[in-house]
């Protein structure tokens, strides 16, 4: 396999410290804030993975 790897995106960190924030400041519980974690990193993943598919057709 020949895969690119996944650059780690500013906006991941990002994300994490809100949700992180977040909990410190007692907004949220910790299932609440990897619950949205895991949602809008596997949004990233599926949109690597689709762009990933369309550059391995293009070729």
């Amino acid at each position: 396999m020949n895969e690119e790897p996944i650059e780690w995106d500013k906006d991941v960190d990002r994300l994490i410290n809100l949700g992180l924030v977040a909990l410190n400041k007692k907004r949220v519980t910790l299932n609440q804030t990897m619950l949205e974690i895991t949602r809008w990193g596997s949004n990233i993943l599926q949109q690597d993975w689709e762009e990933f598919q369309e550059r391995k057709r293009r070729k």
